[in-house]
């Protein structure tokens, strides 16, 4: 028997019934408990289930669709599932022929057909039909179990679809489709298939098409691990990579190992779905840089698994590191650059307490437009260089150097003991720069202008201290150094 597809979408928005249908062949059929077994629904024009404000919680989310999907070349779109529990061969479609299924699937429950296929959105796929950007969420049992497709015939095509629930088959058990004689490409598989009796596979078992571009990620136990009556193709896919444990139970070598592993686990075990990114010493005996991905499936309330992709970003991270360092250095001198060196000054100032100092620095390089003008713009250049690098090899690390601009450079030496020591960090920069420039051939001399910082300095007012002392330097004839306690 047949349903239009006007009768159709009358049933899944709750209109259809004897009285007002003339032709009296749907009275079993309403709204509360829709079957359609043994039926077919063939679909005149194009139907998008998304505009359907009652799909949802009736119609196939109550109960299986047991019988035939005749598409006719049309469109069965954006159907999800919150959850549905099907004693048959599918939890959508029984079958599904000449149609376009899109964006569809299924969040949670479980499907079982003991006695012959099962998949969560269609036991059976033939004619011209694709099925594309399709999901299960749920487990699948049965005699030939799948997780999307249990069959498909060779006109099918399946295409960037992505199981992530449990697959049992008794028989056959596959992530996409157990039986495959049509085209699957682009697709995903992250969800554990089992097969107790026979064969089981990541994306297809008995594979007479052909599977391009797809992946399984995770566990797949059975008596086989690989195709098995393959007269087909697979082409540019990671078919069913070897499963790699990890025992957390594991004393770590080091105490910092044990405590980034303790990390790890804790975001494994708070059940927060999302991202992270953690520094972790793996199973290879090293440490990376891993992006997780996690997700956790929920069987009703309760956490069955979960769903974790895990991607080695080391060189992500180095090439990320590398493109925050060159945004924070200066182009010529490789120092920081102005902004960055004010906010490591402003942090270093923060963490400053009662009696302790540090100190500001800002140098100039003396008549540096004279030094441009007679050894040219390049050993101008070579001068800046220089000093930058003098300045970097005079202090610890942990101090800032920086090139705010021109031929002004700031040091900011996080801890001073005295005034006396910060005399001597003066004296020894303006002796060391003068003695390199003058066996350089161009030789050329620096002021300088100190201030003592105290705790609860602001950056404002202390760079205008060391400014203001920087002026007298360079006011009593340059080649010096002016210290503002």
């Amino acid at each position: 028997m047949r349903i239009s597809r006007s009768e159709f979408a009358a049933i899944v928005n709750g209109t259809l019934t004897a009285d007002n249908n003339p032709n009296g062949r749907h009275e079993h059929l309403n709204i509360t408990n829709p079957s359609f077994a043994g039926w077919t629904v063939t679909l005149g024009s194009d139907i998008d289930l998304s505009t359907v404000p009652n799909w949802t919680p009736i119609g196939i989310a109550s109960m299986p669709f047991m019988g035939t999907f005749d598409g006719d070349g049309h469109v069965l779109s954006n159907i999800t599932i919150p959850a549905a529990n099907a004693d048959g061969n599918a939890a959508l479609f029984g079958t599904v022929e000449n149609a376009v299924v899109t964006n569809t699937g299924m969040n949670a429950g479980n499907v079982n057909n003991a006695g012959g296929k099962s998949a969560a959105l269609a036991a059976y796929a033939k004619g011209t039909t694709t099925i594309s950007r399709c999901f299960s969420n749920v487990s699948v049992s049965g005699d030939t179990a799948a997780g999307i497709c249990s069959e498909a015939e060779a006109s099918v095509r399946i295409r960037e679809c992505y199981n992530m629930g449990l697959v049992t088959g008794t028989r056959l058990a596959a992530g996409i489709a157990a039986r495959n004689r049509g085209v699957i490409e682009n697709s995903y598989n992250t969800g554990v298939v089992r097969s107790t009796t026979a064969a089981s596979a990541g994306i297809a078992v008995e594979n007479g098409g052909s599977i391009t571009g797809c992946y399984n990620a995770a566990y797949v136990e059975g008596a086989s691990l690989s195709p098995v009556a393959d007269s087909g193709s697979i082409t540019g896919s990671a078919y069913d990579p070897k499963l790699l444990t990890y025992d957390a139970n594991k004393p770590q070598a080091t105490a910092a190992s044990q405590q980034r592993l303790d990390g790890f686990l804790a975001i494994v075990k708070s059940r927060k779905d999302g991202l992270y990114e953690e520094y972790l010493y793996c199973i290879d005996g090293k440490m990376h840089w891993l992006r997780l991905a996690l997700e956790t499936v929920y069987d009703q309330q309760e956490p069955m698994y979960i769903l974790g992709k895990i991607n080695i970003i080391d060189e992500e991270k180095q090439e990320k590191d590398q493109l925050i360092q060159k945004a924070q250095l200066d182009s010529l001198t490789h120092i920081l650059n102005a902004e960055t060196s004010r906010s490591r000054v402003m942090e270093s100032l923060a963490s400053l307490t009662e009696g302790h100092h540090g100190a500001l620095l800002l140098i100039d390089i003396d008549y540096f437009k004279t030094v441009n003008d007679t050894y040219g713009h390049r050993q101008g250049d070579q001068a800046l260089a220089w000093v930058a690098q003098i300045l970097r090899e005079s202090v610890r690390q942990s101090d800032v150097v920086g090139r705010p601009g021109g031929d002004e450079f700031i040091l900011y030496a996080a801890e001073m003991a005295d005034v006396s020591t910060l005399e001597d960090l003066c004296q020894r920069l303006c002796a060391t720069i003068q003695e390199h420039s003058r066996d350089s051939g161009a030789p050329f001399t620096i002021s300088v202008g100190a201030a003592l910082s105290h705790a609860g300095d602001e950056y404002g007012r202390l760079y205008e201290r060391a400014d203001q002392a920087l002026y007298k330097a360079k006011e009593n004839g340059r080649n010096r150094y002016t210290i503002n306690t």
